[in-house]
């Protein structure tokens, strides 16, 4: 919108407004996975761990240099794109959107059905393609395809499963409200996923209905335990009642999607990970000790409680 405001390829604004984000978030000891890591290193070493805007006046004459550059020089060294969803919906009359949609358990679009190839009920979208765990249908859609629940939990047990069977890694990370993240590596000859966080149902089909109720009641009581880590009660309430969603904070996805790349790239370059499971590294950035490499506790990790 901003772009369209301005006259000017989406391309010429994002990305500097990315570079300026990137570039300002390194002011600050939570703008960076390395700044929390070495303040982790120092308090280990005995030393003072470093504070919030321990760095902030001489990166200032950095990120000012930065954003200048991004402003002013990168605009114009970049070639014009078109938008994804108008490459994708073509420039026709009228405002036209392209949304991705999670169908909960609680959705009332499950059980619907295509007529003639396309989904009759929903007359004011589209649907483009239909994702069920790794296979994609497109138009149109035959009539024996229903649309049915996919949850969160159940897909991470099928990726880390798929990459146990296939003889890969496999990275996992979780976050919960509000502050809080774990990021965990898992290794073919290492343990398993459900083994590391006491997952039930071990070697069951997810679509068994016990399995799946045991799923819905970890993560309710995951809701309950972050209620009393900070989270509103309002959000817990609505969340248990299936009338809202997941809360993800822009800090801990941060955080989280930056400790998860350093785990694959690691892996990638052959090198040891920072926590090849069953250890984890913990995010909580409402106590002294925002990010650890840590052991689980006796018993291993409990799911709920991350």
């Amino acid at each position: 919108a901003l772009a369209r405001r301005l006259g000017q390829s989406p391309s010429h604004v994002m990305i500097p407004l990315g570079y300026a984000v990137v570039i300002g978030g390194k002011l600050t000891l939570i703008g960076s996975s390395n700044n929390l890591l070495v303040s982790q290193s120092l308090v280990e070493l005995g030393q003072r761990a470093l504070g919030f805007f321990e760095f902030t006046v001489p990166g200032l004459i950095l990120a000012t240099t930065g954003f200048l550059y991004s402003v002013l020089v990168v605009p114009r060294i970049l070639p014009d794109r078109a938008e994804l969803a108008g490459a994708f919906i073509g420039t026709g009359g009228g405002k036209q959107f392209i949304a991705q949609m999670l169908v909960t358990p609680e959705s009332k679009l499950i059980g619907q059905r295509p007529t003639a190839g396309f989904f009759t009920d929903l007359p004011d979208m589209t649907v483009r393609m239909v994702q069920r765990g790794e296979h994609a249908f497109v138009p149109p859609f035959f009539d024996d395809l229903v649309i049915e629940a996919v949850d969160d939990m159940p897909s991470r047990v099928i990726i880390h499963r798929t990459a146990r069977e296939q003889g890969i890694p496999s990275v996992g990370m979780s976050g919960s409200p509000p502050n809080r993240g774990f990021v965990s590596s898992f290794f073919p000859d290492g343990i398993a996923y459900e083994d590391a966080l006491n997952l039930p149902g071990k070697g069951l089909k997810l679509t068994n209905p016990e399995l799946r109720q045991q799923i819905t009641d970890i993560k309710k009581a995951r809701a309950r335990y972050s209620a009393g880590r900070g989270a509103p009660q309002e959000w817990v309430d609505a969340f248990c009642e299936g009338k809202a969603g997941w809360i993800i904070t822009p800090v801990r996805a941060l955080l989280l999607a930056s400790f998860s790349f350093h785990e694959v790239t690691q892996i990638l370059a052959g090198r040891a990970p920072l926590a090849r499971a069953p250890k984890a590294v913990l995010i909580d950035l409402d106590t002294d000790l925002p990010v650890r490499v840590a052991e689980p506790p006796r018993g291993g990790w409990d799911y709920s409680h991350l």
